[in-house]
């Protein structure tokens, strides 16, 4: 009847009782993945994450594999450094007006252009730190800076910019 709810795994039960539905949905799926021109696959293989797709921290760290023993490491910050894979991972909010961000967090990051991102350093990483120095000379380090912006802390997942390349820096 129209008026019956069925639960997930007794909808997931009876889909796969029918081997028809299970090719057809497999062959959708296939069509449906290569019209998504707004995904783009990065250079990485291993990293399972899609430029322009939208991550929850939780999900970024699990695609970095980083964890702590059986759960996903937390992540407060705004930046995680990740050794394992050599990456900086920059998560940036772009509206610093609710009240979880202080003077002091209120970095002013922003597009500068489709190409360009500004984006301003932790407070306590000064040009001349050990971090700074990372960040500056990442790409001869073979040092990687991935972007995942969202708009506010109202959002619980960020877009997946990608990796970014350093121009230049200005103070410290």
């Amino acid at each position: 009847t129209s008026d019956a709810t069925v639960d997930i795994p007794t909808a997931y039960e009876v889909i796969i009782g029918h081997a028809d539905l299970v090719s057809e949905i497999g062959e959708l799926a296939e069509i449906l993945e290569q019209r998504q021109s707004h995904l783009t696959s990065i250079e990485d293989p291993l990293l399972p994450l899609r430029l322009n797709a939208r991550y929850t921290r939780v999900e970024i760290f699990a695609a970095y594999g980083y964890r702590t023993g059986a759960k996903v490491a937390p992540w407060q910050s705004g930046v995680w450094k990740v050794p394992q894979w050599k990456s900086d991972l920059l998560a940036i909010t772009l509206d610093k007006s609710a009240e979880s961000f202080t003077e002091r967090t209120s970095y002013k990051d922003y597009a500068l252009s489709p190409t360009k991102f500004h984006w301003e350093s932790q407070t306590d990483t000064s040009d001349q730190s050990q971090t700074g120095q990372r960040y500056i000379h990442h790409s001869s380090q073979d040092w990687k800076i991935q972007l995942f912006v969202r708009k506010s802390n109202e959002d619980r997942a960020f877009w997946y910019i990608g990796p970014a390349q350093y121009v230049e820096h200005r103070g410290s």
